[in-house]
């Protein structure tokens, strides 16, 4: 199933530089090829609010906005909001943001498997979920 600016189309303001952005983002994501290793049904909303860490396991609820998806969205989610709630420099924030992806993907890596060229695709997810938030926020 491809997605749509349709997605977007009540929330984006009346405006041709967005509205043809977030086209071209879209267009580029469903470009991505799709198999059962790379898209499947995930969590798609798994930030800090979603998660527990006991300090032995990890535990992930709320499940409500699950849906088949691109895996490196998921990926791309706990970065994206661990780094938008980061206060500090952006010098800060990027050695914050390079800590905490290394240590997120040494435990995914653990378990799962994805590669190189997959996790480089992680940009495309995060201005995503840019566009996502810049409709619901506006």
């Amino acid at each position: 199933m491809e997605m749509s600016t349709k997605l977007f189309s009540t929330y984006l303001p009346n405006d041709r530089i967005i509205i043809s952005r977030v086209n071209t983002l879209i267009n580029v994501i469903n470009q991505l090829p799709r198999n059962d290793k790379l898209y499947m049904l995930i969590h798609t909303d798994l930030h800090s609010g979603n998660f527990f860490f006991d300090d032995e396991r990890l535990w992930i609820f709320d499940f409500d906005d699950c849906a088949y998806h691109f895996i490196v969205h998921d990926l791309a989610m706990p970065l994206y909001y661990f780094l938008w709630q980061f206060e500090g420099t952006r010098e800060e924030k990027v050695k914050f943001g390079t800590n905490f992806l290394t240590i997120f993907l040494a435990g995914y890596l653990a378990t799962s498997e994805i590669a190189l060229d997959e996790f480089l695709k992680l940009p495309i997810f995060l201005k995503l979920r840019d566009c996502d938030l810049y409709g619901i926020n506006r």
